[in-house]
């Protein structure tokens, strides 16, 4: 029992691998060595009433690739060799009071079966967000919320199906990348391992 919690207290994002991905992220993706899906190019906009709510959230707006890394204890790793990057497009919806995004798990221009998701975004009344997520091929819904912590960077929980001590950070690196962090249980019940993914901005072809 005091393992499980031990480990358990270990899976708040520490501010230096924050700081770590702020100041040297892995390298973007080779947009060239994989097929991508053509970019939205319509993300939408944000309602005049919700723009300074939204803002918080505002650099998952676009068409992104997603590469996974580990920390190895003084920097990130490069991607998993072989591995595709994964495919993000988020855009604003709902009368522009929310922010949708989808999830593929590899990019459909590589794989058009592959397995995908959504997720749905609001800024309650108090100014925590709260977020609506659902994916194959489970279909289970998953219930977050999210607030600014301390260090004024959003810090993500999920509370249904309950995950106790589960934290992901968000980050905006730079205007074309952000960054989510979390420390992911090590399979054999001992320590954490910090996940960063790290999203770059697909290049739209109308512009």
């Amino acid at each position: 029992m005091w393992a499980l919690i031990a480990m358990l207290a270990l899976q708040e994002v520490p501010s230096d691998l924050i700081d770590a991905a702020l100041t040297a992220p892995p390298p973007p993706p080779d947009f060239t060595s994989y097929d991508v899906a053509p970019p939205r190019c319509d993300d939408g906009e944000a309602s005049e009433e919700q723009r300074a709510a939204l803002a918080a959230y505002d650099f998952l707006i676009g068409d992104y690739a997603v590469t996974g890394h580990i920390w190895q204890g003084s920097g990130w790793s490069p991607p998993r060799p072989g591995a595709q990057p994964s495919r993000w497009n988020g855009y604003y919806g709902l009368g522009g009071t929310a922010i949708f995004d989808e999830w593929f798990t590899t990019d459909p221009g590589t794989d058009p079966d592959t397995n995908r998701g959504i997720n749905i975004r609001m800024v309650k009344p108090d100014g925590d967000w709260a977020m609506s997520w659902i994916a194959s091929p489970g279909y289970g819904v998953q219930s977050l919320t999210a607030s600014e912590g301390e260090d004024g960077w959003l810090r993500m929980v999920q509370e249904y199906p309950e995950r106790p001590g589960f934290e992901a950070v968000f980050v905006r690196i730079n205007d074309n990348r952000w960054g989510r962090i979390h420390m992911q249980p090590n399979p054999n019940g001992e320590g954490v391992t910090p996940i960063l993914l790290v999203a770059t901005r697909l290049p739209c072809a109308s512009t």
